[in-house]
């Protein structure tokens, strides 16, 4: 009841009844997204405490360091103020972020590895947002919250989430240009239109394939529009207003394509398409998956179980002559055209590789929002909630597998080295010249300062120094100066050779390198995506 005029009137007992319903299913979304969000932090900080700095993160860390014009003139490839790290070939927004985290928090890398977990977090809300979107009259929050298990519970965004790179702001700004698209496809207002084109500007001064990004996005928008009748002059204005804006990155691309100056060979059909095929797989499973052949299994066929389910209930929609195409078949049309954009340009630039999964990580909320679809759209919803169990309850379980060997699933072996490393003006690194030194090296230095002397070792050719500016052969016995021995042998190994040796690493299927009298007193082998066999001797 309430008053009105001095007087007691009675609301009708329907009216009563609708406000709780209205209330507390938001209520109860809004606790249970950030439940999931606070287990995200929790994993993935747990994870971050045992990840070691790997090359990409050393230049990463040293740029962060820099003033903001000298910074800005290093990602533009004009001065090189920090010679004993790779250069870059990245836009400047991460760098800039960064930088304004430190000032606050502190440079070092637990920092900046909670700074790229808070940003990513920071997307949460914009994939809840897009599924509320997406279900329209059906179950909001079954979709939104099994989208946010699917973006933030997953080990591989687990372990990118602290990388002390620019993946983690760029999957959330990716997370916020995906709604605004969602949005847009619905035709929500210009305004949208607006989020778009910010949000996807601000994607591509992160992260290159921002790009990639952006236009596959206008592009399908714009295919939207075309297809169901709506505005389409907005969507062009947009999307030119956004190609025009990131014209400002032709700089640092021309300074990227200065360090990636190694030329390859193109990839033949049958390269592209497993290309292609591990990175559809790696949008659902990581290397941990594999660890299991019934977790993977499980994983596999839960999600092609929704996948077949969302593209049979959008499709058959489509193919209605009553109805127009569901709004939900252009969620997942701009991840079909990365896909095909992607592959194009693996084809025209053999320098890096286009189909790498991270550089793919923009994808990951659409493919999580439209696996989610038949939740609120199948007939088969119960089918459909259960398959999604699986996969939340199969990625919840990987998660344990990597917090158990978590070590296996870090960057390796830098800190593995400078771990033996007690007085580093009396230590000097030997490295197999033969094996995959750089992972090693470039951690190493970045973590003594340069400090330690390293050298690398072939049986055909004298030692050679490394240096910031490249190597320099040294005389026969000019390692006897050094007390402390450390010899390494590093080598890659793939997510089944890993999964393999969980149980009994063994030495990493890396043989030890001789390392003459007096025997080592310590040999060591430690195994993860890049593993290495270490032999301490002292003299």
């Amino acid at each position: 009841m309430w008053h009105r005029d001095g007087h007691v009137v009675q609301l009708p007992r329907q009216s009563l009844s609708r406000l709780p319903q209205a209330v507390y299913p938001m209520t109860r979304l809004a606790a249970a997204s950030g439940a999931i969000v606070l287990l995200f932090v929790a994993i993935a900080f747990s994870f971050a405490r045992v990840q070691s700095v790997w090359i990409d993160e050393t230049t990463q860390l040293s740029g962060l360091g820099l003033g903001f014009k000298e910074q800005l003139m290093w990602l533009l490839g004009q001065v090189n103020p920090v010679p004993g790290v790779p250069p870059d070939r990245m836009p400047p927004i991460s760098y800039w972020l960064g930088s304004g985290w430190a000032a606050l928090f502190g440079l070092n890398e637990m920092s900046m590895r909670v700074f790229g977990i808070v940003a990513l977090a920071c997307g949460a809300p914009a994939i809840v947002l897009s599924a509320q979107e997406m279900a329209g009259r059906g179950d909001a929050a079954k979709m939104a919250l099994f989208a946010l298990c699917g973006v933030l519970l997953t080990p591989t965004i687990l372990t990118q989430a602290g990388e002390i790179r620019a993946y983690p702001v760029f999957l959330s700004l990716s997370a916020w240009a995906a709604l605004a698209y969602v949005k847009a496809v619905r035709d929500r207002g210009g305004a949208w239109l607006f989020g778009l084109a910010v949000f996807s500007v601000l994607a591509a001064y992160t992260h290159f394939f921002g790009v990639v990004m952006a236009f596959s996005m206008w592009a399908s928008l714009l295919m939207c529009r075309l297809s169901m009748g709506g505005r389409v002059v907005p969507v062009l204005a947009g999307g030119i207003a956004s190609a025009v804006a990131m014209l400002g990155l032709v700089p640092f691309v021309l300074a990227a394509l200065g360090v990636s100056s190694d030329v390859g060979d193109a990839p033949g059909l049958s390269d592209l398409l497993r290309d292609l095929a591990r990175l559809a797989f790696r949008m659902q499973l990581h290397g941990v998956h594999l660890s299991s052949q019934l977790i993977a299994a499980a994983m596999l066929a839960a999600t092609g179980g929704l996948m077949l389910m969302a593209l049979h209930a959008v499709l058959l929609r489509s193919g209605s002559d009553a109805r127009p195409i569901h709004p939900g078949f252009f969620v997942i049309l701009p991840v079909l055209l990365g896909f095909g954009l992607q592959a194009l340009v693996k084809l025209a630039v053999a320098s890096f590789d286009a189909l790498a999964p991270h550089y793919s990580i923009w994808m990951v909320p659409l493919v999580a929002l439209f696996l989610a679809l038949p939740l609120s759209l199948s007939p088969w919803r119960r089918l459909a909630s259960a398959l999604a169990l699986v996969i939340v309850a199969s990625n919840l379980i990987a998660d344990v597998i990597l917090l158990r060997h978590a070590t296996a699933y870090t960057h390796g072996p830098g800190e593995w080295v400078s771990e033996f490393i007690e007085n580093p003006a009396d230590t000097v690194v030997i490295h197999d010249a033969n094996a995959n030194w750089g992972s090693v090296y470039f951690p190493v230095h970045y973590l003594t300062g340069g400090a330690v002397t390293q050298i690398l070792r072939s049986p055909d050719t004298p030692d050679r120094l490394v240096l910031p500016d490249g190597l320099s052969p040294v005389e026969p016995r000019f390692v006897d100066r050094f007390g402390t021995h450390i010899h390494v042998r590093a080598a890659s190994l793939s997510s089944m050779d890993l999964a393999r040796r969980l149980g009994d690493p063994g030495d990493c299927g890396i043989v030890p390198m001789p390392t003459g009298d007096p025997a080592p007193k310590r040999i060591e082998s430690r195994c993860a995506y890049e593993s290495a066999t270490i032999a301490v001797q002292t003299r």
